[in-house]
């Protein structure tokens, strides 16, 4: 499940199952929180964990590290629902505006991507070297695809 702080064009639900069961996760029970926010404050948030003076599309915090069950996660399991927060995910809202525009597609194809990219950083993947970069666009690409949101449609 996804808490999020506006509502979206986009089924973030849908996306979120469609990532787990892309990277092998099958736990009903983790959440995410996401947050819509400005590009003031998500330059402040990148400024301050990543010591980079300038905004960016999307941020991603996560809280767990490679296992991601309930049994393994025991303290940190909301006791009353049964959930385990995999992490927080930032997307500026201008700037997808932006990029949808500049790559040309639409603004929910935009934010769906960025929510894809942060989500598999939550689960482990990153960009550091070539490597990895391919291994995490072939994701991207593989889920966006599954979901049926292309770069030139929805």
């Amino acid at each position: 499940m996804v808490y999020c702080n506006k509502e979206c064009q986009v089924n973030l639900d849908t996306i979120f199952d469609a990532v787990k069961q892309e990277v092998g996760v099958d736990n009903e029970h983790l959440i995410v929180n996401l947050s819509i926010v400005s590009q003031e404050e998500i330059h402040d948030l990148n400024k301050k964990f990543r010591e980079v003076d300038r905004p960016t599309d999307v941020l991603s915090f996560p809280l767990l590290e490679g296992d991601f069950s309930n049994e393994n996660n025991i303290f940190d399991v909301d006791p009353q629902t049964n959930e385990l927060c995999l992490g927080d995910i930032y997307i500026c809202d201008e700037i997808v505006a932006m990029q949808a525009k500049e790559y040309g597609h639409s603004y929910k194809r935009e934010f769906a991507y960025l929510f894809v990219h942060g989500l598999l950083h939550l689960f482990g993947f990153d960009h550091m070297n070539d490597t990895d970069k391919r291994i995490m666009r072939d994701k991207e690409e593989q889920i966006m695809s599954k979901l049926n949101i292309t770069r030139d449609g929805e």
